[in-house]
C-alpha cells in the first residue's frame, strides 16, 4: 500500500514537473512574440517620423 502511495505522488509530481515546464516554454515563446510585435510598432513609428520630417 505504502509503495502504491509513494508510486503515486512521484507521478503526481512528475506532472506537475511537466506541466510547470509546458507553462514555461509557453511564457517564452509569448514574450518572443511580444518582442517581436514591440520592434514591429517601432519600425512602424520610426518610418511614420521619417515620412513626416520628408513632408516638412
Amino acid at each position: 500500500m505504502q509503495l502504491l502511495i509513494t508510486n503515486g505522488v512521484k507521478a503526481l509530481e512528475k506532472k506537475n514537473k511537466d506541466e510547470l515546464e509546458k507553462e514555461e516554454e509557453e511564457k517564452r515563446v509569448l514574450l518572443e512574440y511580444i518582442r517581436m510585435q514591440n520592434d514591429a510598432l517601432k519600425r512602424i513609428f520610426k518610418n511614420t517620423l521619417d515620412k513626416e520630417h520628408e513632408e516638412s
